[in-house]
């Protein structure tokens, strides 16, 4: 039977949704704490607070820390990863194109937008930068005004009164597109390659739809139009790891979460993210994040007693 390929990441009335990270694992300095390698139709701007991260965004990987923003462009394959230091911290926006132009008839939208999705020099399209930093006064500014936005939107979570804030949010963020065209701050990514992830896209929707499942890399293999031999070389080739050690990775970065905030029992939750085996469960996670499931729940509430 095929795995479901049905997209889950957002609703087609998505607008904006802000997403903040901290590392509460002080004792803990080996773990590494972040999201697997996934993909949504959205753009996203991750603005790190403290501490220092590895993003990877379509197979290349950008050191980043304080003073700097990261924009993800709309359906780039991306992760992130970070040393939990007890200071680790960073901010992020997730945000539709339809929030900022929601008629695909506006003038401005087909002006400005649409040509970014266009093919040009018949092997390659524009892009949005992927990192700015303060080195640009521009740049600058836009990361402080990023910075205000949030403030603004913890201010009105305070005080319950945040009518108005969708505008706020908007007008940033166009703010944003303005200064890229402005400064023609364009990158050009190659077709061919955006041609291959579409393929890696397609099979990491199907494993996290499905990872509590017991998936066949021969059934992967099928849905692609390809042999095993070949389909695993070519994710290993993009993704850096093979689809069997994608999954795995998955499970247990679910597990971990599960662990954070579900009560039952670590044999339960094992059995819920696609473990059959709780000692074979065990054993991968202390070799991944350097405790036991036991002791990470603990150390985790601990903290968060702390």
């Amino acid at each position: 039977m095929p795995y479901s390929n049905n997209r889950e990441i957002q609703s087609p009335g998505f607008q904006y949704e802000f997403f903040y990270h901290t590392s509460k694992m002080n004792a803990a300095k080996k773990i590494w704490s972040g999201f697997p390698l996934h993909w949504h139709p959205e753009y996203e701007i991750i603005v790190p607070i403290s501490g220092s991260m590895d993003i990877n965004i379509d197979g290349e990987i950008y050191k980043v820390k304080e003073g700097v923003a990261v924009f993800i462009n709309s359906k780039s394959l991306h992760s992130m990863a970070s040393v939990m230091t007890g200071d680790d911290k960073f901010w992020a926006i997730v945000f539709s194109e339809n929030f900022l132009f929601p008629s695909v008839t506006d003038p401005v939208y087909e002006k400005y937008i649409i040509p970014l999705h266009k093919t040009y020099m018949k092997d390659y399209t524009k892009a949005f930068p992927v990192i700015l930093g303060d080195t640009e006064s521009w740049q600058k500014e836009i990361i402080d005004s990023l910075n205000n936005m949030r403030k603004t939107y913890l201010a009105f979570n305070k005080d319950d009164s945040g009518a108005g804030f969708e505008l706020k949010v908007r007008s940033v963020l166009l703010s944003l597109f303005f200064e890229f065209i402005r400064h023609d701050a364009f990158i050009t990514v190659c077709t061919a390659q955006s041609n291959k992830t579409e393929v890696v896209r397609e099979v990491l929707q199907i494993i996290q739809n499905n990872f509590t499942e017991n998936i066949k890399i021969n059934q992967l293999a099928r849905e692609m139009n390809s042999s095993p031999e070949y389909f695993c070389r070519y994710f290993k080739s993009l993704v850096g790891t093979s689809p069997k050690g994608y999954l795995l990775d998955y499970r247990l970065n679910e597990a971990k979460k599960q662990l954070q905030i579900n009560e039952s029992s670590i044999t339960n939750i094992a059995y819920n993210c696609g473990f059959s085996d709780i000692n074979y469960f065990s054993r991968l996670f202390k070799k991944k994040y350097d405790m036991t499931p036991k002791k990470y729940r603990t150390l985790f509430l601990k903290e968060i007693i702390n």
